[in-house]
């Protein structure tokens, strides 16, 4: 990351199209996740210099210093992309959540009130709401009481637990990361329910002892723990790579 910046950024100017700028850090474009997130900012009237890394261009990338805002959405590498950013040119890091209905308004809501455009903002957020809630609410009524554990990377816990339980209505009663730094522990706890469990790095045995306790009707992760769970016959959703399209 750092000879990357030493070595690349500003060395190439990008044709500013717009009054309000920013590089989106820490999107990978997971089935398409970056596109469903530029059709916003473009209703917004937002150019984005760079996407770091989904979709983005080795050129692009070459910009980053002529954004005013560094926007960080998965916060482990990326953020030192953008504190660095920071720290060189002067732009500022701004984080959000786009994992969940609620947490992507706040997250819209923030780079509005950033560059002064909160009425583009709650636009969008109400088109949106009108286009999406029923349906969120059709799934939340009938999972309502279905019970998830999730044993995923490190972020993905805390961007998960909340939004699933106020989007879907179902209860989070276990988690795990086998590459959760402190900071992600401690983001998911504070988001999470009383009662749930929390397990560092945790191993087949464990993982085993919990499903006792906890009986979750599915488990968000990866395939690695997605193959021993399916031989116990409980559902699992990969986490890793989205099934169906974006998050």
């Amino acid at each position: 990351n750092i000879g990357w910046i030493n070595e690349k950024v500003g060395t190439l100017e990008t044709p500013i199209t717009s009054e309000y700028t920013m590089n989106f850090i820490g999107d990978f474009n997971i089935q398409g996740d970056t596109q469903l997130l530029q059709k916003y900012w473009d209703k917004l009237g937002i150019q984005v210099i760079a996407h770091f890394t989904g979709n983005g261009t080795y050129d692009a990338l070459r910009s980053m210093n002529q954004a005013k805002l560094n926007v960080v959405n998965c916060a482990r590498s990326s953020g030192y992309i953008a504190n660095e950013l920071k720290k060189r040119y002067g732009i500022p890091r701004l984080d959000i959540d786009s994992w969940g209905f609620n947490y992507m308004a706040e997250g819209i809501r923030k780079i509005c009130a950033f560059f002064g455009i909160e009425d583009r903002g709650e636009a969008l957020i109400a088109e949106e709401y009108a286009k999406w809630k029923p349906q969120l609410d059709w799934y939340k009524e009938r999972l309502a009481g279905k019970k998830m554990a999730i044993w995923t990377g490190g972020p993905r816990l805390w961007h998960w637990t909340k939004s699933v339980e106020d989007d879907l209505g179902i209860q989070v009663v276990a988690m795990s990361s086998k590459f959760g730094h402190q900071e992600d522990f401690e983001k998911v706890i504070a988001r999470g329910a009383t009662g749930t469990y929390y397990i560092d790095d945790g191993n087949e045995l464990e993982f085993f002892e919990i499903l006792e306790k906890v009986h979750p009707d599915v488990i968000f992760t990866g395939p690695r723990v997605g193959e021993l769970i399916k031989k116990m016959h409980i559902p699992y959703v990969n986490g890793h790579g989205y099934h169906n399209g974006p998050y």
